[in-house]
């Protein structure tokens, strides 16, 4: 039952996911569809300089950042590894993300780390979104148990 669950949930992640992150690479996107028309006349050099200054990354961070004040505003209850998986991973990824544009900005490393084939951009992408995927999927499991025992609980009290 709880592996029905998890791929039911999971679905809805993805949806979500994709709704989400679509919504927030909206600019790139723009270029892209910009650039396809002007037969890349214009639009490339717009979308590497978004992808270069951190709009994809940032993305993610928003989304991650939107996960973290659902389970915040939720009031669920979790044990020490689960509140450092909600709330640490996410606080960790954006510390590591916000260092990194510091390091470009001061000069010390290229502006290439935030390009999506770097390293950086990689593992930042990679770990974003299974955090994104599992806490997200756990938090509508989470919410359809609540909703299922309030349910139950309000039945019990009619009898």
């Amino acid at each position: 039952m709880k592996t029905r669950k998890w791929l039911d949930y999971s679905g809805s992640t993805f949806k979500w996911m994709l709704g989400n992150i679509v919504f927030g690479l909206t600019p790139i996107l723009f270029w892209w569809v910009v650039m396809i028309i002007s037969s890349h006349k214009i639009g490339d050099e717009e979308i590497i300089e978004l992808i270069r200054d951190g709009g994809v990354l940032f993305v993610l961070c928003a989304v991650m950042g939107s996960i973290l004040v659902d389970y915040w505003l939720g009031g669920h209850q979790f044990t020490g590894s689960q509140t450092f998986f909600i709330f640490g991973t996410p606080i960790v990824l954006v510390a590591f993300l916000c260092l990194t544009y510091l390091f470009i900005k001061l000069g010390v490393v290229d502006n290439n780390r935030f390009l999506l084939t770097s390293v950086t951009s990689l593992s930042f992408i990679v770990l974003s979104l299974i955090y994104i995927f599992v806490a997200k999927t756990n938090l509508y499991i989470r919410e359809a148990t609540a909703n299922e025992d309030r349910l139950n609980k309000n039945k019990g009290g009619e009898s």
